[in-house]
């Protein structure tokens, strides 16, 4: 009798293995299904992480109950390598460009949602300063793109007043604040460069043609459509991961996957017109930065870096990190994607807690010098 049940948990304990194998493996790729076909590709690849750390755990434990499943479950972990390395870079071995190099070809750039300065929990510092536009001053990036900033100007509510706004403007002299959030700050000359954007795009997209070491870069700069969580799906949601009992699988079915799958539909239509935008002005040198919503290796991401964009963290990151972290949606949705005739040196995630996103910083070395142009027009110093 012992022996049959031995024999029937491992017939289980097969089938389990040999599911949750299949389902890490959808979930690896699952950024290369259309959410326009199905979402399912979407959802598994958010899981991903999760999948793959119960997928190595089933394998440890396989060893003192059935050998045999180790095969399925090693097989999967080998075949999503790719996949865990875009969620968990180990990039140990990093080069150190000299400080001449640094002067000659080096920039920063920072990427960042400030939520247009306010104080996520609404904590603001006694002596009537903005920690967000400190951070900034501080961090002092070359460029920095700014997601969800609509002003720059006093707003005595959000803790920003003259002398901050001052000193912002006198450390970068080329400015473009938009009042659709996606706005710039750079020590380099820029121009605004026209998308063709159609009217059903609900996200934001912007892009600037900005002269750095005397060559010309393509920043695009996007904020791709959120979820849209009501206060009531958050705790929802908050429930779910605290493990909580949920009656009401109806409500969650609509309220949770029901808004998920239509934020993936809208992001991959999104993602699809900013790809076209890129072919069209992009140029030779590209960073596409920004809050895309979406997790790394998504159909989104995979779709904006086509044939010929690169993650910046992908290359020079190490470890797994999150740049959301509002109501337990604990991903890294903010990206920086490079291409051209451009080497990333570094990326860090800063720590700051203002806003509900931590920013991206990246340093870039152009592969080779330029030397200044004898004649070459550029914008005029804005006064924004």
């Amino acid at each position: 009798m012992k022996t049959v049940k031995n024999k029937i948990f491992r017939v289980i304990w097969w089938t389990m293995t040999v599911a949750l194998a299949a389902i890490t493996v959808y979930g690896g790729f699952g950024g290369m299904v259309n959410p326009d076909v199905t979402t399912s590709g979407a959802f598994a690849a958010m899981a991903f992480p999760m999948l793959a750390l119960l997928t190595l755990i089933a394998l440890v434990i396989s060893y003192w109950i059935d050998r045999w499943c180790m095969i399925p479950l090693g097989v999967a972990l080998l075949a999503t390598i790719g996949p865990m390395w875009e969620f968990c870079p180990l990039n140990i071995v990093h080069r150190h460009p000299t400080p001449e190099e640094e002067e000659e070809r080096g920039f920063t750039l920072m990427s960042y949602n400030v939520l247009n300065f306010r104080n996520y929990k609404e904590e603001y510092p006694s002596d009537s300063t903005n920690a967000t536009l400190t951070y900034i001053l501080k961090a002092d990036p070359d460029i920095a793109c700014l997601v969800e900033c609509e002003y720059l100007c006093d707003m005595p509510w959000a803790h920003v007043y003259k002398a901050q706004v001052d000193s912002i403007k006198e450390r970068y002299p080329y400015i473009h604040i938009d009042d659709g959030g996606n706005s710039i700050l750079s020590k380099w000359p820029f121009h605004k460069v026209e998308l063709q954007v159609p009217s059903s795009f609900e996200g934001r997209l912007a892009a600037y043609r900005v002269y750095v070491k005397w060559r010309r870069l393509t920043i695009f700069e996007v904020h791709m459509t959120s979820i849209g969580l009501s206060a009531d799906d958050k705790e929802l949601f908050k429930a779910l991961t605290h493990l909580n009992a949920v009656a009401d699988f109806d409500k969650v079915r609509h309220q949770l996957l029901g808004k998920l799958s239509v934020a993936f539909r809208a992001r991959a239509q999104q993602a699809r017109n900013l790809r076209d935008n890129i072919n069209r002005v992009g140029g030779e040198n590209i960073i596409v930065c920004g809050d895309f919503n979406d997790i790394p290796d998504c159909y989104a991401i995979r779709t904006i870096c086509g044939d010929n964009l690169e993650n910046a963290f992908t290359e020079v990151g190490f470890g797994p990190s999150i740049t959301y972290y509002a109501n337990r949606f604990y991903f890294r949705i903010d990206h920086i994607l490079y291409s051209g005739d451009l080497d990333p040196v570094w990326i860090k995630r800063g720590d700051i807690r203002t806003s509900d996103h931590y920013p991206l910083m990246a340093q870039f070395m152009w592969k080779e010098r330029q030397k200044a142009p004898s004649r070459m027009a550029f914008p005029n110093r804005t006064s924004n």
